[in-house]
């Protein structure tokens, strides 16, 4: 089967009059031979309702009431299900073929039966980067694996095939708690056997955000963060990976608010460039908390060139690649960049981690790097006064007879690239003026289409005010 989800068409099931009693379709042809069918009811009482293989490509339920809800369940002999939704919105529906597939139906619970409304259930999972797998916080993102059709007000058929282990399906009302149920779980039974999940009330998580004096801070964002389902039986100060819940903006009062709040513990985390972070373990139902923001350590310094300060220049946080893609919380390694002023003066709030560089870039495409002291527990680093040196000037000779654009882009292996263009010197040559020494990337770009370069890379010794490179355009 090239994908396991799919939709097959319309079934040709169909109530054979208003008061028929049978239900009866067309076995879908991805599903290959059949081991049973079953009748799974919408609702919390089971249908007297006998399913089978009536022939060879076709299945076929007797005794179905009028008006009944639910859909069929065709498992097939290797444990893939198609499922034929009957009754809910409108007649038979579609069959959707997966490598497995559950009913789960919502339950009262701590909530009120009438608070069971306008429920919705999507999948989702976390969102993992390719370059950093010792991430332990994700975002959420849809997880197109899996499939959620609504079969009644409460209930919902899951079928998906390979999903990510640590996946879930997310229900959302007005007036329950939202809830989180992992397709580990829903991959893991009969598909005729229900899964039930107990509504919650809904709790509200409220608290504040003050500064390291005790005032009130507005405008800060506050992450919620909850376990991934596979941990959500740990306590807060076990778990191993969080997925954001929400986020919320305090007001003029430092104060913060979630709604829909369900049982457990969670992480709170607020994070403002300029007047620091906070983090802290909280449960639902507890009393408001506060969240006492630790000021950022600083960078302070003076850019100069030639003597004179550069105003305007952007002065970054450059994080070291390696220990970004260590990191279980990318979120350390980041910090907003400063503007020099007139005098050249800049003071740079840096991240909680400080495994980088400095980055300087002029108006003028000059960049520099600087190495901070290797005291990480000061909370005010003294860089002096930085002189930008004479960017490096590279002449490239093309060894074709093309009239091309080229491009360096570098150095290579260092976060902070740098992109620079090319200025057209005598015929087929090509001056490069390069902020930094090290690796950079060449490409040429020659009658509308782009063009490999031989070499690929040209390396600029870091003591090279100047020097030459000859390349070439394969084929």
């Amino acid at each position: 089967m090239k994908r396991w989800l799919m939709l097959v068409g319309v079934a040709v099931a169909q109530l054979e009059a208003a008061q028929s009693s049978t239900l009866s379709g067309v076995i879908p042809r991805e599903l290959g031979s059949v081991s049973y069918v079953a009748w799974i009811s919408a609702d919390a009482d089971q249908d007297d309702i006998s399913c089978a293989v009536d022939a060879a490509d076709v299945w076929r339920c007797e005794r179905v009431p009028a008006g009944a809800r639910g859909l069929v369940a065709i498992v097939g002999a290797n444990g893939e299900v198609a499922a034929v939704p009957a009754g809910y919105g409108g007649a038979a529906g579609s069959s959707l073929v997966g490598a497995w597939g559950r009913i789960v139906r919502l339950t009262a619970g701590g909530a009120g039966p009438d608070d069971l409304h306008d429920i919705a259930a999507s999948a989702w999972k976390p969102e993992r980067p390719p370059t950093r797998a010792s991430t332990r916080r994700f975002s959420p993102i849809p997880e197109t694996g899996v499939t959620v059709v609504r079969v009644g007000p409460t209930a919902f058929w899951v079928t998906g095939g390979a999903a990510d282990p640590d996946a879930f399906v997310r229900f959302d009302g007005p007036a329950i708690a939202t809830l989180r149920v992992s397709t580990s779980l829903l991959a893991g039974g009969p598909p005729d056997m229900p899964v039930f999940v107990m509504a919650e009330a809904p709790s509200v998580l409220t608290g504040r955000v003050i500064d390291r004096h005790g005032q009130d801070v507005e405008h800060v964002t506050v992450e919620l963060w909850e376990p991934v389902p596979s941990d959500a039986d740990k306590s807060p100060e076990h778990v191993d990976l969080w997925i954001r819940r929400a986020t919320a903006l305090t007001d003029s009062q430092g104060v913060f608010l979630f709604e829909r709040v369900a049982s457990g513990g969670y992480q709170l985390a607020a994070m403002d460039a300029a007047r620091g972070r906070a983090t802290t373990v909280v449960y639902a139902n507890t009393a408001p908390v506060v969240l006492r923001l630790e000021p950022p350590a600083s960078a302070i310094g003076r850019v100069l060139r030639r003597g004179l300060p550069v105003g305007r220049a952007r002065v970054r946080f450059v994080p070291d690649a390696i220990a970004l893609s260590a990191s279980s919380d990318p979120g350390i390694h980041l910090s907003e960049e400063a503007v020099t002023a007139e005098d050249g003066r800049f003071v740079l709030n840096l991240p909680p981690s400080h495994a980088g560089v400095v980055q300087i870039l002029t108006p003028e495409g000059q960049s520099f790097r600087v190495a901070l002291p290797a005291a990480p527990n000061l909370r005010e680093m003294a860089l002096g006064d930085i002189a930008l040196p004479e960017p490096k000037h590279v002449t490239v000779r093309l060894l074709d007879p093309r009239r091309c654009e080229l491009t360096a882009v570098g150095p290579v292996g260092a976060l902070g690239l740098t992109i620079v263009r090319a200025n057209p010197g005598a015929p087929f040559v090509y001056w490069l003026d390069l902020p930094e020494p090290g690796l950079w990337m060449l490409s040429a770009r020659c009658d509308d289409r782009d063009y490999a370069v031989e070499p690929p890379a040209i390396t600029l010794a870091g003591d090279a005010l100047e020097a030459t490179f000859d390349v070439r355009i394969p084929g």
